[in-house]
C-alpha cells in the first residue's frame, strides 16, 4: 500500500534483522514487492552473515551489504557489497581512486591507503569457525540454543518476558526481554538507552544493549560462543541492582 500510494519511491532500504528490536524481516518477499512496482532494493545485513544462511543468488536482492566483524569473528571494517549484474556499472565508490574506470570490483578495492588486514584475515575467520566450532550450522545450533536459555533466564528472574515477534522472524542469536523497570519513570528515548547502558558498563561492567519498544523498556541479548550461561545470571543480577539504584535517584 505504501508503494502504491507513492509513486516515486525509487529505492527501498530495508534491514535484514534490525538491530534494536533483533527481528529477521521477510526480505525475500519485500525484494518482489518491491521489483514488481519497479523499486530497487538496498537490503542492510550488518547482523546477518554468520546467523543465517545467505544465498544471494536466489534472494536476489538489488544491492546487499553485511559485516563480518559481528558473527563471523572479522576485524571491524570488514565488510561485503553485493550488486545485481543489472547495475553494475554504474556503481561508483564515494572515494574513487587509480581504478576508477576499470571493473566493478577494481573500483571498489583501491580507495586510497587503508588497513587491508580486515580482509586478509577473512577467510581465516572461516576457517576458525569449520575447524575449531564444527562449521557454521554447529555454530549457529549453539548460539541459538544459548539465546533462547539466556532470555528464559532473564524472564525468569525479572519477572517479564520477551518480546513477542513470529518465531519465523526471531533473530537466531539475539533476544529482547523486557526490563523489570514497572512503576519507574523514563524519557523513551535513544538518548536514554544510551544512559542506562553506559551506567551498566560503568557500575558493573557489563556491556548489554537496551532499547524503548512501545514505551517499554528492554534488554537486547546476544548468544555467541564464548558465552555462557552464567554470563545471562549476571546481567539478570545487575539489573536488579539497578533498578534499585534508579528507584533511589
Amino acid at each position: 500500500a505504501g508503494l502504491e500510494a507513492n509513486s516515486s519511491v525509487r529505492l527501498l532500504i530495508v534491514e535484514h534483522i534490525t538491530s534494536p528490536s533483533a527481528v529477521t524481516m521477510p526480505v525475500e518477499r519485500i525484494i518482489k514487492l518491491c521489483r514488481s512496482r519497479n523499486v530497487r532494493t538496498l537490503v542492510d545485513g550488518a547482523h546477518a552473515p554468520g546467523q543465517l544462511h545467505l544465498d544471494l543468488t536466489d534472494m536476489d536482492p538489488d544491492y546487499y551489504t553485511g559485516n563480518f566483524h559481528k558473527w563471523v569473528f572479522a576485524p571491524r571494517g570488514c565488510a561485503f557489497l553485493y550488486t545485481r549484474q543489472q547495475w553494475l556499472e554504474e556503481m561508483q565508490p564515494c572515494v574513487i581512486s587509480w581504478f576508477w574506470q576499470k571493473s566493478y570490483q577494481k573500483r571498489f578495492e583501491m580507495q586510497g591507503t587503508r588497513d587491508e588486514t580486515p580482509f586478509v584475515v577473512l577467510p581465516h575467520c572461516f576457517d576458525f569457525v569449520e575447524t575449531i566450532l564444527g562449521g557454521f550450522e554447529a555454530m549457529r545450533e549453539h548460539n541459538q540454543q544459548l539465546a533462547k536459555r539466556g532470555a528464559a533466564i532473564l524472564a525468569e528472574a525479572w519477572g517479564t518476558e520477551e518480546l513477542s515477534v513470529p518465531e519465523s522472524m526471531r533473530s537466531p542469536f539475539m533476544r529482547l526481554v523486557r526490563l523489570p523497570f514497572d512503576g519507574i519513570e523514563f524519557e523513551t528515548s535513544n538518548e536514554q538507552s544510551d544512559k542506562i547502558n553506559n551506567d551498566l558498563t560503568a557500575r558493573y561492567g557489563v556491556q548489554v544493549a537496551t532499547c524503548f519498544i512501545q514505551n517499554q523498556a528492554y534488554c537486547r541479548i546476544s548468544a555467541q560462543v564464548y558465552n555462557e550461561e552464567s554470563d545471562f545470571h549476571r546481567i539478570a543480577q545487575c539489573m536488579l541492582d539497578f533498578k534499585e539504584v534508579l528507584k533511589n535517584l
